[in-house]
C-alpha cells in the first residue's frame, strides 16, 4: 500500500523541480511514497528531463497550462496514496520530513491537513501557517505591512502566528500549499481544490471546506521543508498578481460577505496595497541591475489597478 502520494506541478522550473526531486529521492523512506508531476505545458524541457533522469516518476504531460489548482486534481485523481502531500517544485526536502507528517496524521485521526516548518534558503523561518480567512482586516495588515512593523498589536496579531508559537504543533486554520498533506479520504468526500481559481489561494479556499467539514489543520514544526518561494509571481508579475488580488476578492465574496459596501471597501485597501507596492518597486529599481524586474513588478501592480473594478 501507498502510504504518500507526493503531487508536484511544474511550469518551467525545470531546474529547481531537477534539485526537488534530487532531495526527495536522497533520503530513504520510511513510508512508502510515489511520486506524480504534472507538467503545466512547460517550454523548458522539464518534461523531458523528467523522463530522462527520474523514470520512476509519475508524469502527466498537459498540453496546456491548467493553473495550480485543476493540475493538482489531476494527479489527485491518479493517486495511490492514503495521503495526499502537494509539494512545490521549488523546495528542498529535508531528511524525515515525509515519514513526520505520515506519522502525524496517522497518530491524529483528526487531523484534516498538516503542513510543516518551512524555511528560507539561508535557513530563516518562512510565513506558512495563518489563523482567519481572506478579509478587510487580514487584507489591511497585509498592503501596510503591519505584520511586520506592528506584529504585537492585538487585533494584527489574530491574523498572524507569532514565530516563537510556531516551536510547537499548534491547530491553524490554513497552510500555505508549498507543502500540504490532506488526507486521500478528504479528497474523495469534498473534492479537490476549486478550479475556478488558477493560481493563488487555492489551499486557503480548500482549507476553509475542510475545516468546516470537521477537521482541523495543524502545522507541525518537527519537519523542515525549504521554500525558495515566489517564483511564479517574479516570473510573470503582470499575470500572477492580478490573480493574486481577484481570487482575494473572489473568497470573500464566497465565504465572508456579498455586501457591495464591504467589497468596495476590500477593493480599496487593494488599490492602496497597490499603491505602495509601486512606490517600493521605483526605489528598488533605481540601481540598473534590479530596473528591468522592478519595472515588471510595477506592471504587474498596474495591471491590479485597471482590472480591480471588474473583481
Amino acid at each position: 500500500m501507498v502510504d504518500l502520494s507526493v503531487c508536484i506541478v511544474n511550469w518551467n522550473t525545470k531546474d529547481h523541480l531537477r534539485n526537488c526531486l534530487e532531495s526527495v529521492y536522497s533520503h530513504p523512506w520510511k513510508s512508502v511514497c510515489e511520486v506524480i508531476v504534472v507538467d503545466n505545458a512547460s517550454a523548458d524541457d522539464s518534461v523531458a528531463m523528467l523522463r530522462a533522469s527520474f523514470p520512476q516518476v509519475r508524469v502527466i504531460a498537459s498540453r496546456e497550462n491548467l493553473g495550480f489548482a485543476r493540475a493538482n486534481n489531476r494527479a489527485f485523481e491518479v493517486a495511490q496514496g492514503r495521503y495526499l502531500l502537494m509539494l512545490n517544485p521549488d523546495t528542498l526536502v529535508c531528511p524525515d520530513a515525509f515519514d513526520v507528517l505520515v506519522d502525524f496524521a496517522d497518530g491524529h485521526a483528526d487531523a484534516g491537513v498538516v503542513g510543516p516548518k518551512l524555511l528560507n534558503p539561508d535557513g530563516s523561518l518562512q510565513r506558512s501557517c495563518w489563523r482567519g480567512w481572506p478579509s478587510l482586516r487580514m487584507a489591511l495588515v497585509d498592503a501596510l505591512y503591519l505584520w511586520r512593523i506592528v506584529p504585537g498589536v492585538g487585533w494584527v496579531r489574530q491574523t498572524e502566528i507569532h514565530e516563537d508559537d510556531l516551536n510547537q504543533v499548534i491547530e491553524v486554520d490554513h497552510v500555505l500549499g508549498a507543502a500540504m498533506l490532506v488526507r486521500t479520504d478528504i479528497y474523495r468526500q469534498l473534492g479537490g481544490m476549486d478550479e475556478g481559481i488558477f493560481l493563488f489561494l487555492e489551499e486557503t479556499e480548500w482549507c476553509y471546506r475542510i475545516q468546516h467539514a470537521g477537521w482541523k489543520v495543524y502545522f507541525v514544526p518537527e519537519t523542515e521543508i525549504v521554500h525558495i518561494g515566489q517564483q511564479s509571481v517574479h516570473k510573470n508579475p503582470e499575470r500572477t498578481l492580478p490573480e493574486l488580488y481577484k481570487n482575494f476578492v473572489r473568497f470573500y465574496r464566497m465565504h465572508q460577505s456579498r455586501s457591495a459596501v464591504r467589497i468596495g471597501a476590500l477593493k480599496g485597501i487593494i488599490a492602496t496595497a497597490c499603491a505602495i507596492r509601486m512606490g517600493l518597486w521605483t526605489w528598488r529599481g533605481r540601481r540598473a541591475e534590479g530596473k528591468a524586474h522592478a519595472h515588471k513588478m510595477r506592471a504587474g501592480y498596474v495591471k491590479v489597478l485597471n482590472q480591480l473594478g471588474s473583481y
